[in-house]
């Protein structure tokens, strides 16, 4: 708080104050955060990531996107901001455009897990299967927690028919999502194309 007037901290201690408000649930001191800081600060970066957010909280995607893009124009080093972007353009199906900004981003962070993970989307939805495979492993390499690209390795060794492996990447999901009923639903499928008929039982009546 004493840092939001000053000129030398006062842009970036706004945007915190903002996020830190919204995350704490005291909404009228998120946006009192918020309005300081777009008033003060029309053109930041940060301005126009937190309204992109905002837009695409509310479905309005488009809107989003264009704030999202104003941001990465306004400050290339913006943490997040290209993956931000192209998991807009993912959202909006165009797929071209979210493998560049992903690309992007996974050349400043090599080791940027999500954009490993949704470029594995994008490739097992073209059936690139083997390519999807690579991904969701660069992105379980970077984040060995990563649960959802466990399951999604899983899904992609079993359509590769390589079940064995599917059941070693999707008891790994499990095991992260023991909640899971489709993590449980996927791994009885490839136990029981094994064969192991009592294994997949009790995971389809998990």
């Amino acid at each position: 708080e004493p840092l939001r007037a000053t000129p030398e901290y006062g842009e970036r201690a706004l945007y915190l104050l903002e996020e830190s408000y919204r995350n704490g649930k005291q909404a009228p001191r998120a946006e009192k955060a918020f309005a300081d800081l777009q008033r003060r600060y029309p053109d930041s970066a940060l301005v126009h990531k937190l309204l992109g957010t905002a837009y695409d909280a509310a479905g309005r995607h488009q809107e989003a996107l264009a704030e999202l893009l104003a941001a990465a124009r306004a400050d290339p080093t913006l943490p997040q901001i290209k993956f931000d972007v192209g998991l807009l353009y993912l959202k909006l199906h165009q797929e071209d455009s979210a493998i560049r900004w992903f690309e992007d981003q996974l050349s400043a962070n090599p080791c940027f897990a999500a954009a490993w993970y949704y470029r594995g989307e994008i490739e097992r939805e073209a059936n690139r299967l083997a390519t999807a495979a690579i991904a969701y492993r660069r992105a379980i390499g970077c984040a060995p927690d990563y649960a959802e690209a466990h399951m999604a390795l899983g899904v992609t060794l079993h359509s590769l028919e390589q079940d064995s492996e599917a059941v070693t990447a999707l008891r790994k999901a499990v095991s992260l999502a023991p909640q899971s009923s489709r993590a449980h639903f996927l791994l009885a499928r490839s136990l029981a194309r094994l064969g192991r008929i009592e294994e997949a039982q009790a995971e389809f009546e998990t």
